[in-house]
């Protein structure tokens, strides 16, 4: 259920995104500061709901990807790439597209 309920929550983000894009360019600034409180306790209750969840607290993830490396150096070039994934995305191709 945590699985479907954070899929749910991700797509109504998706929306509630939009919507304060939107506001944005109508330069509709109550509909923007409504729609950014939403997307911002929205944020907070898929952070509570996440962290039910063992798979999905970032020590776990963390300890997992440094344990794939047999040295200091290779236990840091895991963690790096462990948290670039989950804090960057790039366009097909390459280029920076956002920031988690």
């Amino acid at each position: 259920m945590v699985y479907v309920a954070g899929q749910l929550f991700g797509n109504y983000a998706g929306i509630v995104e939009s919507r304060m894009m939107q506001a944005v360019v109508q330069k509709d600034r109550p509909a923007f500061r409504r729609e950014s409180d939403r997307l911002l306790q929205l944020g907070r209750e898929m952070d509570t709901l996440l962290g039910t969840r063992h798979e999905f607290l970032l020590g776990p993830w963390i300890a997992d990807a440094r344990a794939w490396g047999t040295t200091a150096a290779e236990k840091n070039y895991y963690e790096r790439n462990a948290r670039q994934i989950i804090t960057t995305w790039h366009l097909p191709g390459g280029g920076l597209s956002e920031y988690s």
